[in-house]
């Protein structure tokens, strides 16, 4: 288990993280390799806190990790936007994709 301090310290950054963040997916190398250390913390947080409003909260955040993919997977990510800028089919295939109406 991690003390309370290291977990604060965690979530802090990763509060800032999230703060920065303009796009839907990023690259998990914002988190210098530790991302499981981010996880973590959030799980013991989770599993420790009592008000409901921060436990929604924490969740939330929990959930917007999985966001955050390999660089590998980012960047095809950012390369299927870039060829959806330059095609209209691939586009509008991309569009049915980001709503879930396929």
């Amino acid at each position: 288990m991690m003390d309370a301090g290291e977990i604060s310290k965690l979530l802090q950054q990763y509060q800032q993280i999230l703060s920065s963040r303009h796009q839907r997916f990023s690259s998990d190398s914002v988190f210098g390799g530790a991302k499981y250390m981010f996880e973590k913390a959030l799980l013991e947080e989770i599993a420790r806190v009592h008000e409901p409003v921060r436990a929604d909260s924490l969740q939330g955040m929990y959930v917007q990790l999985a966001s955050f993919v390999p660089q590998k997977d980012y960047d095809l990510v950012e390369q299927c936007q870039r060829r959806g800028d330059q095609h209209p089919v691939f586009k509008q295939v991309l569009d049915l994709i980001s709503v879930g109406d396929h």
